[in-house]
């Protein structure tokens, strides 16, 4: 049937409101948490589909004589069988049946207007609610169905992401609180605080939150692990001195979830807007990040992009390392509107400033990294006065004396220089060469 709808006889569609199904999130299955509205479908329904424990534990209200089916594996083969059962039909799941729920699959299978969905409030927004958070900013990751590399994938992601504050894991069977928790505390050379959650929002609710030190488990373990392969395991970095303050210059907000839209890579040709001036091209650019040593860098290092135009070195190297702190100085106001937008176009954060690299030349102090993309030699010399030792510099300059002085300030330079094919009017192609640059730097 593959993306399919499934279809429903007429006789199947009088039911609640029109909708022969009722996609019915739980939060408890007790009286006290069932709802008018709830208690009224389930004790209607003909047909009943949810896990052995929730069919069980709703036994008190279902009709005697409500065919009960539990959910299959894969969940698709369930679907097949509900236009061949007797309406109304009510799909159990838990909480939010919208988030990482059935509702997704539901969609996808079930004809518009089939169906409607009843949701408690997500296992989620209930464990961050215990621990008296907010979850706007939380980065949350299920472990259900998911090969291990595929979600030990997005923790390292997240972890290595000194933005990302909160992590959420919807825990599974085959890999459950305990296995997370020592995860990330392996993984991390930061702190984190950790809490664990069972049956939110019933009687039977419990919270785990072990101390940990460091990065070791030690004797902290969580208890339970029978009942932890269904918990919600909230990891929250412990706050430090070195966490990055970074905002995007103009916007209150920027997603850390990439845009649909956005360009697939900051080296891709149309990756970043360049329209009011000249901009260093993505070869160029390649090579001046890879100056700047960004494997070197601490996590949450500051690093200053002067003269930063359409912000396209800076960007690239958040693009690779965004957990960094970086401040773009720009003097023209047109590209500072530039460098806001191919910040937002990669859901990127950073400091931007309008003015003259000259005059931001007191922030430096604590600089990991300094590009200078402009200003000459005597902008270069007072970078070099004003950062410490153990500041990386890079300079790029189109002029050969300028490039010079830098090789002599710095002691490292080299000429970039690309020629691209065109195509010819017979059909061969020809080498049209770029503009050279000149790049110095410092290593360290």
């Amino acid at each position: 049937m593959g993306e399919d709808s499934i279809s429903l006889s007429p006789s199947q569609r009088h039911h609640n409101r029109g909708n022969s199904i009722s996609i019915v999130g739980l939060n408890g299955t007790d009286p006290s948490s069932l709802s008018p509205q709830i208690s009224e479908i389930l004790s209607s329904a003909s047909t009943v589909v949810g896990s052995t424990d929730k069919l069980a534990a709703l036994d008190w209200i279902l009709a005697e004589s409500a065919q009960r089916i539990e959910w299959r594996t894969p969940l698709y083969h369930t679907f097949q069988l509900l236009g061949s059962v007797k309406p109304p039909i009510v799909l159990l799941a838990s909480g939010d049946p919208g988030y990482f729920g059935v509702t997704r699959l539901a969609s996808k299978l079930l004809e518009p207007g089939s169906y409607e969905v009843h949701p408690a409030p997500s296992s989620v927004s209930l464990a961050f609610a215990r621990l008296g958070l907010n979850w706007d900013d939380a980065v949350v990751i299920s472990m259900h169905g998911r090969q291990v590399e595929e979600f030990t994938a997005a923790i390292d992601t997240a972890i290595r992401d000194v933005l990302i504050s909160k992590v959420a894991l919807l825990c599974s069977p085959s890999f459950d609180a305990n296995f997370a928790l020592r995860y990330i505390s392996s993984r991390s050379a930061e702190k984190w605080q950790f809490s664990a959650m069972t049956g939110l929002g019933t009687d039977c609710e419990r919270i785990w939150t072990p101390e940990l030190e460091g990065s070791t488990t030690s004797e902290a373990e969580l208890v339970d692990p029978d009942l932890l392969n269904s918990a919600v395991l909230i990891a929250y970095r412990v706050p430090s001195d070195t966490a990055s303050n970074a905002t995007v210059a103009s916007r209150s907000h920027i997603s850390r979830t990439m845009k649909s839209d956005a360009p697939s890579s900051v080296f891709a040709t149309t990756g970043l807007l360049h329209a009011t001036g000249p901009y260093t091209k993505e070869e160029t650019r390649a090579v001046i990040v890879s100056k700047l040593g960004l494997d070197q860098l601490e996590r949450g290092a500051k690093i200053y992009d002067l003269g930063a135009g359409s912000g396209t070195v800076g960007i690239a190297a958040l693009a690779l390392r965004p957990d960094l702190n970086l401040t773009l100085i720009e003097r023209n106001p047109e590209r500072i509107s530039e460098i806001s937008e191919n910040l937002h176009r990669f859901s990127l954060r950073a400091e931007v400033v309008c003015d003259s690299a000259e005059n931001s030349l007191d922030g430096l102090g604590d600089a990991k990294a300094v590009f200078i993309g402009g200003g000459g030699p005597p902008l270069l010399e007072s970078v070099i006065k004003s950062v410490n030792a153990d500041c990386r510099i890079v300079a790029a300059t189109a002029s050969l004396e300028h490039a010079i002085i830098a090789e002599k300030a710095l002691g490292h330079l080299c000429q970039v220089a690309v020629a691209n094919a065109r195509t010819i009017a017979d059909g061969t192609i020809r080498l049209a060469a770029e503009n050279p640059v000149f790049i110095a730097w410092r290593s360290l």
